[in-house]
């Protein structure tokens, strides 16, 4: 069933018309065709079965068949030290697939680019919500540096560091309502300095996977991963 993305959509409609920018999308590029049926995401965890009842130049509307509220799969946040314009492209959209909640970019000596929360972001989060299903929309943070990482480290009940040396693992058995923020550093790595805050933080679990240097994009996975298995062991 083909999905959309419509952060307008509301329950308690039988009957609703979609306008705009989305309507012109399912006319225009998705070609939609009455007695079709799709799949309506708002990005607020609800999940909309609907039936296409007629289609005009600007307008789409639908039935609502069946509604639902899905329950976040997991709590599981990002700090990231953002890389090339490319490589962040592919975390976010990695990010919505795995059902991360929310990024914070990391500003750290080595990142190489500031996440904006503009109309290309958008466009990637929209497309991976609809590729995965994903009733969540992912939340882009505004960009904090290491110096107030500790205001931040407070409202977690787990913190994994993913370091590409460091060899300090500490694990524990985690359950789906922990809150959890995991840490990637940028491809060039942490200064000494940033390394050795994350290294002696007493909230701060150090993990170093057996493999050579990882791009970010394969690091986010495997942390998450990770994190996923330690989940699956309790």
């Amino acid at each position: 069933m083909r999905a959309v993305f419509l952060n307008e959509f509301k329950s308690g409609d039988d009957i609703a018309e979609i306008t705009g920018d989305s309507a012109h999308h399912l006319v225009k590029v998705v070609r939609i065709k009455p007695e079709e049926k799709i799949l309506v995401l708002n990005g607020l965890g609800d999940h909309f079965e609907c039936d296409v009842q007629s289609v005009s130049k600007k307008s789409v509307t639908v039935q609502i068949l069946a509604q639902k509220k899905l329950e976040k799969k997991h709590n599981i946040d990002l700090a990231l030290c953002p890389p090339k314009k490319d490589a962040t492209a592919d975390i976010l959209k990695y990010s919505v697939e795995l059902a991360i909640n929310k990024v914070f970019p990391i500003e750290s000596q080595y990142s190489q680019l500031k996440i904006e929360n503009n109309e290309r972001t958008f466009r990637l989060i929209e497309s991976a919500m609809i590729q995965s299903n994903n009733p969540y929309l992912l939340e882009i943070e505004e960009s904090r540096n290491f110096e107030n990482l500790d205001e931040l480290f407070k409202d977690y009940d787990f913190i994994y560091y993913f370091s590409s040396h460091s060899n300090i693992k500490q694990c524990e058995k985690l359950e789906n309502k922990h809150s959890i923020l995991i840490i990637i550093g940028p491809e060039a790595g942490l200064s000494y300095e940033e390394e050795e805050f994350l290294l002696t933080h007493k909230k701060v679990n150090v993990v170093h996977f057996d493999s050579w240097i990882l791009r970010s994009q394969t690091a986010v996975c495997s942390a998450v991963g990770y994190v996923f298995g330690l989940m699956q062991s309790v």
